[in-house]
């Protein structure tokens, strides 16, 4: 298991479609304790839920998960999303995610990042609004290009 700092020696898992639904669609890939996710459109509930089982996995694995979630085209997300992620996190052990980076342009979403950093004060929530700084700070902790992002779904 990789220690603060260092990056997984386990190659990525392909990128696979976690959830969609009519307004959103959630794709991600892991590689040791590190999740990645591309979503699309306005947050639903199941996908977010299937977002916080494979944290929940991966944190039993390694005992911890940090993500790097691209979710530029995300539109915005309603109270019960919301209210699932409070409960979500509330739920992870201390030092279960140390940190999440999210790339973004939503208003909606910079300012639940920036909530969740005030109440949740030992998990960094990072929001970047510049895709090669936040390419930059993924790549410092996961092995390999960044490979292509999946295709989008047709509407």
């Amino acid at each position: 298991m990789p220690g603060p700092g260092q990056t997984p020696t386990t190659p990525s898992t392909p990128w696979r479609l976690l959830g969609a639904t009519e307004r959103n669609q959630i794709w991600v890939r892991t590689q040791g304790p590190f999740l990645e996710t591309i979503a699309r459109g306005w947050l639903d509930l199941e996908p977010s839920q299937g977002i916080g089982a494979v944290g929940d996995r991966l944190i039993r694995e390694f005992g911890f998960c940090d993500g790097f979630h691209d979710w530029w085209d995300v539109t915005g997300y309603d109270h019960a999303v919301r209210s699932w992620w409070e409960g979500w996190l509330q739920t992870v052990p201390r030092g279960g995610i140390r940190g999440a980076t999210f790339l973004v342009r939503s208003r909606i979403v910079s300012m639940g990042l920036t909530l969740a950093n005030l109440k949740y004060r030992d998990i960094s929530f990072r929001a970047c609004r510049d895709r090669a700084v936040y390419d930059g700070m993924r790549d410092e902790k996961m092995i390999g290009s960044r490979p292509p992002a999946p295709p989008q779904r047709p509407a």
